[in-house]
């Protein structure tokens, strides 16, 4: 913590040497950028963003004092979002970029566009999620943005796997890839081989898999990125537990959760949770796991990840039915059938209502809509239906041994 406080102290002490308004935005500005330290990140920005609003620098310069106004706003939107405070977080984003349309910053406001897209992918919004990302995809291509560009994909694909239309979040995967390959972006090409690892494990190229998950790995280790490489630990952790060597899956996902806590990521802490408490209950310590899963349950309300909070409930659910307290395993399936109710009500939204709006960009998204809508609804209600009969023959085994305890005890009452 000292080390924090004297480079806190270094940067104040350099800022007082600058005399120029415009000099001290650009170099709090670049001072984000660098620092790792949320809380010291935070006195940073908030400097930015009274020195940007002062009346007489806006009067004096009204395009360059907005611009760096919105880019605080922005900045306090995605803190806010690390935090778990969606809705203020949507507040903040709107906002900046009410202020980035209004001077033309198109170049930041495909970036706050990215950002509200990624909130509302996070909560389960997909229609509004889609819309602002095809928003921004389409300022980035017009400003030919390969940086922004490859975010985007990356968010997008991320959609497509969350309704479960797997071929449009592989192809998004491999198009945010390659252009982030044209741009020789380090980071953007390690958050895409991690990207793409992810997919070829799951199509059980686990040789392929590994080989690109080390490269993300040793690409974040020289940029120093921690959070991205918190990801890759615990995506590592994963691909362990399916080798089936539980000690390396705990340990990578393990080091993911400290670095998630490090900087109070709120949904990298639920992720890792999640990951562990899979890795406990395959390794038969249902205590440890519940405990895991009790932990992501808690935050993930708190930042309303839907899909996050009904992962937690089915989880829980089959802890209660190995621990015989199946009134606590119904009520836990009963929320997590609900959520995905609503999960699969925001799917027909996207795939229904999407491609009418007037405004939308992608006519491509309502392509086999009918057919996508109908492979998603048959899917989620086999879905429920299994997990309904699971339930019931659960309860229909302890009626039998009830029935079977009081025939006995009747019986030795009438000899």
């Amino acid at each position: 913590m000292s080390f924090f406080i004297k480079a806190q102290k270094d940067v104040l002490t350099k800022l007082e040497t600058l005399k120029n308004d415009s000099l001290k935005c650009v170099f709090l500005s670049d001072e984000i950028e660098k620092e790792e330290n949320p809380n010291t990140w935070l006195v940073y920005n908030n400097l930015l963003k009274s020195i940007s609003i002062k009346p007489t620098n806006v009067n004096s310069n009204f395009y360059f004092y907005k611009t760096y106004h919105s880019k605080s706003i922005n900045n306090y939107a995605f803190y806010l979002e690390g935090l778990g405070k969606v809705d203020s977080a949507l507040f903040f984003y709107f906002q900046s970029l009410d202020l980035q349309l209004d001077i033309n910053n198109f170049n930041e406001a495909t970036n706050t566009l990215n950002n509200i897209g990624h909130v509302y992918l996070m909560t389960g919004n997909y229609a509004l999620a889609l819309k602002y990302l095809n928003k921004g995809n389409a300022l980035a291509i017009k400003s030919n943005d390969n940086l922004m560009l490859g975010t985007i994909y990356n968010n997008i694909a991320n959609l497509y796997f969350a309704i479960n239309d797997n071929i449009k979040g592989y192809e998004y995967t491999r198009m945010a890839l390659k252009v982030r390959l044209i741009s020789n972006d380090s980071l953007g090409i390690a958050k895409g081989y991690n990207g793409l690892a992810t997919i070829l494990h799951r199509l059980n190229k686990k040789d392929s898999a590994f080989i690109l998950i080390n490269n993300a790995v040793n690409i974040f280790k020289r940029l120093n990125n921690k959070q991205s490489l918190a990801n890759c630990y615990n995506n590592l952790g994963m691909f362990y537990r399916d080798k089936n060597i539980p000690d390396s899956a705990i340990y990578y996902s393990s080091l993911a959760l400290a670095i998630f806590k490090e900087y109070n990521d709120l949904t990298g802490i639920v992720l890792c949770n999640i990951s562990i408490g899979e890795h406990y209950f395959n390794n038969n310590d249902y205590i440890k796991s519940k405990a895991s899963y009790f932990d992501a349950l808690s935050l993930a309300k708190k930042t309303k990840n839907l899909k996050q909070i009904a992962k937690c409930e089915r989880a829980l659910s089959a802890l209660y039915f190995k621990d015989n307290k199946f009134k606590e395993a119904y009520i836990s399936l009963n929320n997590y059938l609900n959520l995905n109710d609503t999960i699969q009500q925001n799917k027909t939204k996207l795939l229904n209502d999407y491609g009418t709006k007037t405004n939308a960009i992608d006519t491509t998204l309502t392509n086999n809509k009918t057919q996508n809508s109908s492979v998603i609804n048959n899917s989620v209600n086999t879905q429920k239906t299994s997990l309904m009969f699971y339930v019931l023959f659960a309860f229909c085994i302890v009626l039998l041994f009830v029935i079977i305890l009081l025939y006995i005890k009747l019986k030795k009452r009438s000899t």
